[in-house]
């Protein structure tokens, strides 16, 4: 089972708590969707932008 976002539906989206309750309901893998901050740096965040 791939848990995009973790536990959506459960817990608030790219959250630990959502990461980590899919991996207790027993995924296989997490998907997170990665935005690039301006530094570089990659974060786990749907919306590329917060506005």
């Amino acid at each position: 089972m791939v848990a995009h976002r973790g536990a959506s539906g459960y817990r608030p989206e790219e959250t630990l708590e959502a990461y980590q309750m899919a991996i207790d309901m027993g995924a296989d893998v997490i998907e997170p969707d990665l935005v690039s901050a301006k530094d570089g740096a990659l974060i786990a965040r749907h919306d590329p932008n917060l506005a």
